[in-house]
């Protein structure tokens, strides 16, 4: 009976199936026999081997090769404080990023963290695919050194030499994703005003940006936000950037804008100079090419506290708010629909200068400023306004289409106007002065070109009127009140109309008014309560001696239209349905009730006291001028209680040759 030998045990089949090791030179490595198994056993190790090779080689290579190429492409010395690499996420973390300033001066553009995430994605797309990009407290410092050079012209000289490619090429494409900029901070140095500014907290946040095929119709949702000198602007936007249509859906916001810190911009050449302003702004801007671009514009504007002076330093224009509510604006299509403005407080300080030009239209400097800005020297050069002058200026097209605008609302209220007018202070005589206060105005359907009639009304009330008009002395009261036999009651009759005329006078003149205005012309019906005629005694200074002063009550209407045919005079109608003047009188000054005036002025010296002449008051009704066919024509006319001291003096003149004066120069009549 044979056993089995222990020498040579039969291999069972199990044993002959298992897998097979081989031993290393050394004996201690094992490797599996299986050549799959082996070369994924080969893969990890290489992996983890590339991997740890990144992660000690490239940030050290990085900020080695990352300092030299950027130092070299600005002219300026970069650093990179610290570089951390994950090739098994692919993160990328640089820190402490800094590019020096000019000669000393502090760094120009620093960063605190750039943190970039890459997706294996670039890796079959061929295209940087990056999940995150995440840049930290950047800090930006520019200065603009004068006449239009800034501290960083050698960047920009250096970056602007380098060789560009010959040909056109397609952008390399990109898709980026979560885009993050906080805490951010710019430090703007102007020299040229002598002005700094400061942008704080600035924060823009970029959802989603990509130029891929497969990604061009995801709508790209930017937010930008910041604080510039105070004042807080938040933006948000929806866009197709790299599709055919460039859809584009942006609103911005912006509170309470102070624009001191921003007059030394304001150009030399203006007339007015701005003091202060305050700006808010909510805007909807909806942008799109299909197949020709279309731009549109809507939201509300307001400004408030705006103070303005004029050449001369001097008051100019203010008001307390301005409030614009955009419709829409087209602007590539040059259509303004505005649906509301609202102007609250506004004062408007309007002076005829001695050589006759009006002070909100004159130039301070004259020419000299308009040259001076022209060649750089004043604060709004500095953009390089003589590079933009050499450019070639776009002729204009013959068929570009004429502006459209059109205001459904425009309201004034609480407004108040100063005028004066020195080419009437001639000789000592005080220059006229016109002051209107609680100046209301409406009108609606405003429009270039007219297309529809427009409607308006308003009101003001003048002050500073105190005492022009002061009574008819009691003097000519006996004399027109002296009963007649005649007719029992006449004086009666004749000083019955002023009792009521007077109690009906406004205590403060005023004057309101309405109309309408089309291409046809223009109708406006206006009531004139109490309106001095001394007013216009700086105007009657040079012909006339003596002062008028009266109150005028009126309510007339006045019709203008254009020519009916060329060489024609336009129509031009005044219509006074009623107009009363109480209280005329001609003096050689204002003779106040009750008061202890010197007497007048005798004529050629003639001794008398009281007005040269005088008349209660006068009513025309149903009055209308045609200054087309210079006719006059009138309905009613009634005069009550006229007095005029006729006299004669020792050199047979009489009262009225006094009253008239005299040219410069101009020998006096002789009545001999």
């Amino acid at each position: 009976m044979y056993g089995d030998s222990p020498s040579t045990p039969p291999a069972p089949a199990a044993e002959a199936a298992a897998p097979s090791v081989i031993s290393s030179p050394a004996g201690r490595r094992w490797l599996p026999a299986n050549r799959w198994a082996r070369r994924a056993l080969y893969g990890v190790a290489g992996l983890l081997g590339l991997w740890a090779l990144g992660w000690l080689a490239v940030p050290p290579l990085l900020k080695w090769q990352g300092e030299k190429i950027a130092s070299e492409q600005l002219g300026r010395a970069v650093r990179i404080g610290a570089v951390d690499f994950k090739p098994w996420t692919l993160e990328l973390t640089l820190n402490d990023v800094a590019v020096a300033g000019a000669a000393g001066a502090p760094d120009q553009l620093s960063v605190k963290r750039i943190y970039a995430n890459a997706a294996l994605q670039s890796l079959f797309r061929l295209a940087p695919v990056v999940d995150a990009i995440q840049v930290e407290a950047p800090a930006l410092r520019l200065t603009h050194l004068g006449d239009g050079h800034y501290d960083i012209d050698d960047i920009l000289a250096k970056l602007a030499a380098r060789p560009q490619p010959a040909e056109a090429t397609e952008p390399a494409r990109f898709a980026l994703y979560n885009i993050d900029l906080s805490g951010g901070r710019i430090d703007f140095d102007d020299r040229a005003v002598k002005r700094q500014h400061e942008v704080r907290d600035l924060r823009l946040t970029l959802p989603f940006l990509s130029n891929l095929p497969s990604e061009r119709q995801i709508k790209v949702q930017p937010q930008l936000a910041f604080v510039a000198n105070g004042s807080a602007f938040d933006s948000r936007a929806e866009a197709l950037p790299f599709a055919d249509s460039r859809q584009t859906d942006a609103a911005f916001r912006l509170t309470q804008l102070d624009l001191k810190p921003y007059l030394g911009y304001w150009p030399a050449s203006l007339p007015i100079k701005l003091q202060s302003a305050v700006v808010d702004a909510d805007l909807r801007l909806d942008f799109e090419q299909t197949p020709k671009p279309s731009l549109r514009l809507s939201g509300a504007l307001a400004v408030s506290g705006l103070k303005s002076v004029d050449g001369q330093g001097a008051d100019a224009l203010a008001f307390d708010a301005l409030k614009v509510q955009l419709a829409e604006v087209r602007l590539l299509q040059r259509k303004v629909h505005v649906s509301s403005v609202e102007l609250d407080g506004p004062q408007l300080a309007l002076r005829r200068l001695k050589d006759g030009q009006f002070n909100l239209l004159v130039v301070p400097g004259g020419a000299d400023a308009t040259k001076s800005e022209a060649t750089g020297a004043s604060p709004t050069s500095a953009v390089g306004i003589s590079d933009a002058a050499s450019a070639p200026r776009p002729t204009a097209s013959a068929a570009a289409p004429a502006w459209q605008v059109a205001i459904d609302k425009l309201a004034l209220h609480g407004g108040t106007l100063d005028f004066v007018d020195d080419t009437t202070a001639v000789d000592g005589a005080p220059a006229a002065v016109v002051r209107l206060n609680e100046v209301e105005l409406t009108a609606a359907r405003m429009g270039l070109p007219v297309s529809q009639p427009l409607s308006f009304n308003g009101s003001a009330a003048l002050v500073g009127t105190e005492g022009l008009t002061p009574a008819i002395p009691d003097a000519a009261a006996p004399r027109a009140a002296a009963p007649r036999r005649a007719r029992k009651g006449a004086a009666t009759e004749a000083a019955a109309p002023q009792a009521p005329a007077s109690a009906t006078r406004s205590a403060v003149p005023s004057i309101e008014f309405q109309g309408t205005a089309a291409a046809r012309g223009v109708e406006v019906n206006a009531r004139v309560a109490g309106l001095p005629l001394a007013l216009a005694a700086p105007y009657l200074a040079p012909h006339l001696v003596p002062q008028l002063t009266g109150d005028l009550d009126a309510h007339v209407g006045l019709r203008w239209a254009p020519p009916q045919a060329q060489g024609l005079p336009p129509e031009l109608k005044v219509a006074a349905e009623s107009l009363t003047l109480r209280q005329l009188m001609l003096a050689d000054a204002p003779t106040p009730v009750a008061s202890a005036a010197p007497p007048p002025r005798p004529a050629r010296g003639v001794k008398h006291s009281g007005p040269l002449a005088s008349i209660g008051q006068i009513d025309v009704a149903e009055l209308l001028v045609d200054l087309r066919s210079r006719a006059v024509t009138v309905g009613k006319l009634a005069v009550q209680t006229p007095r005029v001291v006729v006299e004669r003096g020792a050199d047979d003149a009489l009262m009225y040759q006094a009253w008239l004066r005299q040219p410069p120069g101009a020998a006096a009549p002789d009545n001999a």
